[in-house]
């Protein structure tokens, strides 16, 4: 990555008011001096003015250009500037003056962020009011501080007759400019400035700054997720995309809904619904190969055949019962026969050489009009949690203005090859008898935790703009916490109505022990950017300012050893495409194909 760029000494952030703090110098050796000079030094390295390499000062004999070999087990930063190809040390000498007065709208990643340690350069998402001649991106980490100069690159829009109001735009650093500075940073803070300027201009127009931190030993997500590609067209598809790469398609409706997803435990199928005949619905287990989709051996004959002859809606699985030890069930919601089953929990133990459907209780019992909808089985497999709505449809929560969404659970006995046992249902009390609604149920997989969607008083339950993201304890011992990923950066350039539509929540299988205690990762979809570079629309153009399209935002959660739930701001997963909407997220490895590249 290297190889395009061409560096400078010049001074690193010296020149700007309440800047960052200089990189100690790196030997040749690769070896950090821990007592040099971060002065103005005579021969030095990066440390401020300084010369060829090493640390101003009392620095050493450093190399030259980028350094050499490790830095304290970290590869060697640059020890300049560094210049994109193309950009002139004339050129950008402007980022030597004061900054003015007009910030860049940093939009994404969000100042505060908890990203997983392995996560790749971010690409910040900026707005400014004319597109910049030139950009300027400055990371530091410790006592190590970088700085890179380029030009911005436009953001793509979702349709070519999209109108933007001002300009968005990105700018990303080298890969391996990130990869010392994530180093460098190890599980603490690394902060950020961006700067820009105009062609031509004699000082960079503003600055904006913050903050992110990196957690050590969290991977970044290898996630599937629901993609929605036409929604007249009906181009539906679920799809794989491992952060830092391309998505690739596990299974496309090929004009048909495909949704409700789930991979299982151990990441080698994927379940899901599907359209059957006359209005119904199917759900499918299939295995992704590199050739493509093919049914799961995971499936027994009878299992099979059960699937594919009885309706059912959004399944479900849990670590807690799927295994050979345990059968492999699927929790789902019953679509068909009458009153006695229609919209009941149901359970099937698909690989059973005599399948069969077991039907679970009035989701509110004495109550015939409450359905049971979305439902999650917790990971020791045994409670079910699911929604109780008068506003069913599908399995799913409705856009019924009318109706009531509530959370219950029940009690639930599976025994291989045997038909399973229900208790009596329950009102979770946090999460129920409320005026709003609560839906979509899911447990991080210690089952600590359970995340759930809170739509406002009176509003429906499906792409609703006023979900927000609740974290509870699974034992309901706390109370719900709204997570700071429910609110992004504000701008006049983004959207801002009853809300950005938060749904859909998915706990990671990752989890990072800190003395401050245990840090979760969350998925979720959220419409929020700019509605006129994400637009919104069905069947053909919308006015500017509809909704933008739904994306997958990964936000950390940590709860402390008191047991206190606090959250972080939600960042963009990279890689989604910019002209399809994104759904139902889950961080689950499909181990039966490679990860895309």
């Amino acid at each position: 990555m290297m190889g395009n760029v061409i560096v400078r000494a010049v001074p690193l952030l010296a020149l700007v008011t309440g800047g960052l703090r200089l990189a100690a110098g790196c030997s040749a050796a690769g070896d950090r001096d821990p007592g040099g000079s971060e002065g103005v030094g005579g021969g030095g390295g990066v440390a401020a003015v300084g010369g060829a390499g090493g640390i101003g000062g009392s620095g050493g004999n450093g190399g030259s250009g980028f350094g050499g070999g490790i830095v304290g087990g970290c590869p060697s930063p640059p020890t300049n500037e560094v210049l994109q190809a193309g950009i002139t040390p004339s050129e950008a000498a402007v980022f030597e003056a004061t900054p003015g007065f007009a910030p860049p709208f940093v939009f994404d990643p969000p100042s505060g962020v908890v990203l997983p340690g392995g996560w790749p350069s971010p690409r910040f998402l900026v707005h400014t009011a004319a597109m910049p001649g030139v950009v300027r991106l400055e990371l530091k980490a410790g006592e190590l501080a970088v700085g890179y100069v380029g030009r911005p690159v436009a953001s793509p829009l979702a349709h070519s007759d999209s109108v933007v109001q001002g300009t968005w735009w990105t700018v990303n650093a080298p890969d391996s400019f990130w990869d010392a500075v994530r180093c460098e940073a190890g599980s603490g803070t690394l902060s950020w400035r961006v700067l820009y300027a105009a062609t031509g201009a004699q000082a960079p127009g503003g600055v904006a700054e913050g903050s992110m931190r990196l957690l050590e030993g969290a991977e970044e997500p290898d996630m599937t997720f629901w993609q929605i590609e036409d929604v007249s067209g009906g181009v539906f598809s679920i799809e794989r995309l491992a952060v830092g790469a391309n998505p690739s398609t596990l299974v496309s409706g090929n004009g048909g809904c495909v949704g409700c997803h789930v991979v299982s435990p151990d990441g080698k199928d994927v379940a899901y619904q599907r359209p059957g005949t006359g209005g119904s619905w199917r759900i499918n287990v299939m295995r992704p190969m590199a050739s493509g989709p093919v049914t799961s051996p995971a499936l027994s004959a009878s299992g099979a055949m059960l699937l594919s002859s009885t309706s059912l809606g959004a399944p479900t699985a849990s670590a807690g019962a799927w295994s050979d030890a345990t059968g492999r069930w699927l929790t789902a919601v019953a679509l068909s026969g009458g009153a006695t089953q229609l919209g009941r929990l149901s359970l099937v133990q698909v690989d059973a050489a005599a399948a069969a459907m077991t039907i679970g209780p009035e989701p509110v019992p004495g109550n015939a009009t409450y359905k049971a909808a979305l439902p999650v089985m917790a990971p020791d497999g045994g409670r079910i949690v699911y929604v109780a709505t008068t506003g069913m449809v599908d399995g799913r929560t409705t856009e019924n203005t009318g109706a009531s969404f509530d959370l219950w659970q029940v009690p639930v006995t599976t025994v291989k090859d045997g038909a399973p046992t229900f208790g009596t249902p329950a009102a979770l009390p946090f999460a129920s008898g409320t005026p709003e609604g609560e839906i979509y149920p899911a447990f991080s997989h210690d089952g600590e935790l359970l995340a759930y969607t809170r739509v406002g008083a009176g509003r429906g339950a499906y792409d609703e703009e006023t979900g927000q993201i609740f974290v509870v304890t699974a034992d309901g011992a706390s109370a719900p916490v709204s997570i700071a990923g429910n609110l992004a950066p504000q701008n006049a350039a983004v959207y801002s109505g009853l809300g950005l539509t938060n749904a859909w929540p998915r706990f990671g299988q990752q989890t990072v022990e800190r003395p401050e205690g245990r840090y979760y990762f969350l998925l979720f979809s959220s419409r929020r950017g700019s509605p006129q570079l994400w637009e919104s629309r069905v069947g053909g153009s919308v006015a500017p300012g509809g909704r933008p399209l739904p994306r997958i935002y990964l936000a950390a959660v940590l709860v402390t050893p008191e047991g206190e739930v606090a959250s972080f701001p939600a960042a963009l997963v990279p890689g989604q495409r910019v002209d399809a909407g994104a759904h139902t997220a889950d961080f689950t490895v499909v181990t039966s194909v490679p990860p895309p590249q």
